[in-house]
């Protein structure tokens, strides 16, 4: 056989197996793209299940965004099929989560923003969006070495630009990591005026902090009060009866005041009501005859309180003086 006549059938071989080598790259592009059977097919139901299967096995996978583009590719053609619209909006949680985890707070909100931007579904990812601008540029405020009134301006325009709920909880969060809890009552506040539906007990928790350190009658303590009471009304009583017996100086004081309020019966204890004279510095000679009149552990507990108080300075002036001593003799006898 000559050279002349092999180079047809040789030739024609070649352009076919070259052919069958296109179609399986064409077939494994499509495959990973997740479109099998839906450029083709997509007015019928073989698309839509192909689209769902293949994006369920990519999140087997975990590859979320292969599974949010398969998602997103089946919904070009139908638009309104909700399980894979659900399916799209499960593999956009994911690769947020992925892209915070493996890369930044920046990297996931960039992406967030340019799916919103381009994808009519995402748009129940809005909130989710606010939420992440704000965690990103809160923090960043807040770590800049600005005063606090810089970082609460920068606040003010994150809350004018997101007007949900837990955006103010969201920066309230963050800003109390380098400032007093105090200065972010106003944030609590604003979110509970906007609906906010409290899922724990993070704002009671913050008002705790405030309480600890001020005064019943403070402007901060008399706010947290307000909080406390309008949202968190079986929080506070609970906290107020178990806080008398553990706690100290304001929060003690705070904690008595709730339950004068609340007119509990236990506020008429002479041991209680003594203690809440003495460590206000009012008639200190009368109420700490009746302290140290009461039983030996009675006499005890009302030492403990009256000396964590004077280490928390909430006793001062002349007063003091009539406090320590005071609490010597409810040591000693």
């Amino acid at each position: 056989m000559t050279t002349e006549t092999a180079d047809p059938a040789l030739k024609a071989k070649d352009r076919k197996a070259k052919r069958i080598i296109l179609a399986a790259c064409a077939l494994s592009l499509a495959v990973a793209a997740g479109i099998v059977g839906g450029v083709w097919v997509s007015n019928h139901g073989g698309f839509r299940r192909n689209a769902a299967e293949q994006t369920r096995a990519l999140l087997a996978r975990n590859e979320p965004l292969l599974a949010y583009e398969a998602a997103a590719a089946g919904l070009q053609g139908r638009p309104d099929n909700e399980e894979l619209k659900t399916l799209a909006l499960e593999a956009a949680d994911k690769q947020i989560e992925w892209l915070q985890r493996r890369q930044s707070k920046e990297a996931a909100l960039n992406w967030l923003t340019e799916e919103l931007a381009q994808k009519e579904f995402m748009q129940a990812f809005t909130g989710r969006q606010a939420e992440l601008d704000t965690e990103l540029n809160a923090a960043k405020a807040a770590s800049g070495g600005r005063t606090a009134e810089d970082v609460m301006a920068a606040v003010r325009k994150l809350l004018a630009k997101h007007p949900q709920p837990e955006i103010p909880v969201i920066a309230a969060g963050i800003v109390k990591q380098r400032y007093p809890v105090e200065g972010c009552l106003w944030l609590y506040k604003l979110a509970f005026d906007r609906g906010y539906k409290a899922t724990n007990l993070e704002i009671f928790d913050a008002c705790g902090d405030v309480l600890e350190r001020n005064a019943p009658q403070s402007d901060d303590a008399q706010f947290a009060h307000t909080l406390m009471r309008a949202h968190f009304p079986k929080e506070r009583a609970a906290w107020a009866d178990k806080a008398l017996d553990k706690a100290d100086g304001y929060e003690w004081l705070n904690a008595y005041a709730v339950i004068v309020e609340l007119n509990i019966p236990k506020m008429k204890d002479p041991l209680y009501e003594s203690l809440a004279k003495v460590l206000s510095g009012e008639e200190i000679d009368q109420y700490g005859k009746i302290l140290l009149r009461l039983r030996k552990e009675e006499r005890r507990r009302a030492a403990f309180i009256v000396s964590k108080s004077l280490e928390s300075n909430v006793i001062r002036g002349e007063a003091r003086d009539q406090v320590e001593t005071l609490a010597q003799k409810l040591r000693t006898e």
